[in-house]
């Protein structure tokens, strides 16, 4: 029985779902939706033609980014970033992969991190953690091996799109328990004074959406996993 690709890649994403519920491991990999989030804040706060003074990426997958922008509107659309950049990058990423651009997947992975390392993450971890990334996704594209190379792609897009919806629901969770404590939601909050709950479930609706056409538009059809041969 050969594994047949639509087969390997539902494996990977019941992989990656299993993987970022474990403790500690799963936290780990989950770091990868946090260096994607806050890259989004600081790639709004650049565009606004803010200042970017650092991002802190932490072990229990929490993170911040420092922007520096002028006026409430620009602080709003850098605090209204994360979340969406998160699910558009997960988005794109399987894009490629059906399309079977897959090292491109794995360079614009690679790309953010490096940008990320040489230039806003300042912390122990967060660095630490960059360096580990970088380093196995070299060896994984220097390898050039084609059944490797979609593994490592559409097991670190998996893992990108499942924490994004995820980490929105936790964001309700935490409005809703503790308003003051919701980050980006209570960021906004104290912007338009609509309560953090609103905004996280924004942020839900928003994601839900944008992987519901990610998987109409770039999953393999369901009843091919099925087939054998």
């Amino acid at each position: 029985m050969n594994l047949r690709t639509e087969q390997l890649f539902y494996l990977l994403l019941f992989l990656s779902l299993i993987l970022t519920r474990i403790p500690y491991l799963g936290a780990f990999f989950r770091v990868i939706n946090t260096m994607i989030h806050e890259f989004g804040h600081a790639s709004m706060a650049l565009i606004l033609k803010g200042e970017v003074v650092k991002i802190n990426l932490f072990s229990d997958t929490s993170g911040n980014a420092l922007t520096k922008v002028n006026g409430k509107l620009s602080i709003f659309l850098v605090s209204f970033s994360g979340y969406p950049f998160s699910s558009i990058v997960a988005f794109f990423i399987f894009y490629l992969i059906n399309n079977n651009f897959t090292i491109f997947s794995i360079i614009i992975f690679m790309g953010i991190g490096l940008i990320s390392l040489i230039l806003f993450v300042r912390n122990s971890y967060g660095i630490i953690w960059l360096l580990f990334f970088l380093v196995v996704s070299g060896i994984i594209l220097q390898q050039n091996t084609l059944k490797i190379l979609y593994f490592w792609s559409v097991f670190n897009g998996a893992l990108l799109l499942i924490d994004s919806i995820m980490s929105s629901f936790i964001l309700l969770k935490i409005s809703i328990q503790n308003p003051n404590g919701a980050g980006d939601a209570y960021n906004l909050k104290k912007i338009t004074h609509l309560p953090s709950w609103f905004w996280a479930f924004i942020f839900i609706s928003i994601n839900v959406y944008i992987t519901y056409l990610t998987v109409r538009i770039s999953f393999p059809p369901i009843k091919n996993i099925f087939v054998i041969g």
